[in-house]
């Protein structure tokens, strides 16, 4: 198989995420707990131009949890976990061979995503 009809538009995931167990539910005196997924995924996908560059198209969402409420529920509680989130989606052109440097500040921390780009 030709190596470059095997990357040609084949997605790429990324995942960055940690489950949050929470009380969600009483169901006959016992708590039920559930997980909550926070933090980001994204899928990236290169495709190789006519001119030799590589396209790259980036979906991510990115959820963080906002605050965790609780309720009275009977004897005990459960918990009412608020979240945020955003999507985005772009399109990026690196010549071939190239590195770069996407940044992002979540909760006041700084990731930094490299992306290397080579067409094989």
């Amino acid at each position: 198989m030709d190596k470059s009809a095997r990357t040609y538009g084949s997605t790429q995931p990324h995942r960055n995420v940690e489950l949050i167990k929470y009380r969600d539910s009483v169901i006959n005196g016992k708590v039920k707990t559930a997980d909550l997924e926070v933090g980001t995924t994204a899928s990236i996908t290169p495709v190789i131009t006519s001119g030799g560059s590589i396209r790259l198209s980036f979906d991510v969402d990115y959820v963080r949890l906002k605050k965790m409420d609780r309720a009275k529920a009977g004897n005990t509680y459960i918990d009412q976990p608020q979240t945020e989130s955003y999507k985005l989606s772009f399109t990026d052109i690196l010549p071939n061979g190239e590195k770069r440097e996407y940044r992002s500040i979540e909760d006041g921390v700084e990731y930094v995503y490299t992306v290397s780009a080579t067409k094989q």
